[in-house]
């Protein structure tokens, strides 16, 4: 003889095991309610290499422009070699102070590179100019304003490429040895230098009255 189940002892066993699946399927759905989705935790991963990245380069960034500031005359400082960076207008020079003479003094040695050394100084009116020394690939001492006859007014002066000078207003590129010697348009504008056995000097008196364009403006 069959035994049969009663409808209500039936219903009661489909409860029971009904019950047993929820609680197990409770901390499961309750896990992955929990969980993030899988796209927020990709793009979570990606922020943060974005945000390092970042500032790894405002640290690197940091330590180039801390590098001109404090530089000497001399070639001692980190940042003797400065402005020849072409990203570089408005750029921030060595600054240098002439001795009891009125003169700048310069190491001959320091340009045997050939890279263009660029400084600053404060004039005794407060003006501040910007000037640039290098040698030339034909193995002359040259010196100029950071500043020509057409763009002195932008304040953006050169920078180098190779044996090139380039205007960091027009673009314009003019070769290391043309500097000092030729003058007009955006060539940089010549100053007078000096050497000196050991020493290029560059005059006080020379960035004072030589500081001027071609239609008698103050380049700086």
């Amino acid at each position: 003889m069959t035994k049969e189940l009663s409808p209500n002892r039936h219903t009661r066993t489909s409860e029971a095991q009904s019950a047993r699946r929820d609680r197990f399927a409770q901390p499961n759905q309750a896990a992955r309610r929990g969980r993030p989705p899988v796209w927020l935790v990709a793009v979570s991963l990606l922020l943060l290499l974005v945000a390092g990245a970042l500032v790894l380069g405002g640290q690197q960034q940091s330590q180039t422009v801390a590098a001109n500031p404090g530089a000497s005359a001399d070639g001692s400082g980190p940042g003797y070699v400065g402005g020849i960076n072409s990203a570089a207008p408005y750029k921030r020079y060595p600054s240098v102070t002439a001795d009891s003479e009125g003169n700048f003094r310069f190491p001959v040695s320091a340009f045997s590179d050939g890279k263009a050394r660029f400084f600053s100084t404060a004039l005794p009116d407060g003006k501040t100019i910007s000037f640039f020394i290098l040698r030339s690939s034909d193995g002359v001492i040259r010196a100029a304003f950071d500043a020509c006859d057409v763009c002195y007014a932008a304040h953006k002066g050169y920078h180098q490429e190779g044996d090139t000078l380039v205007c960091n207003n027009c673009g314009q590129r003019f070769p290391s040895a043309k500097v000092n010697d030729v003058r007009g348009g955006c060539n940089p504008v010549p100053l007078t230098r000096i050497v000196q056995g050991d020493s290029v000097v560059i005059r006080l008196a020379d960035l004072q009255t030589e500081n001027r364009a071609e239609n008698g403006q103050p380049l700086f």
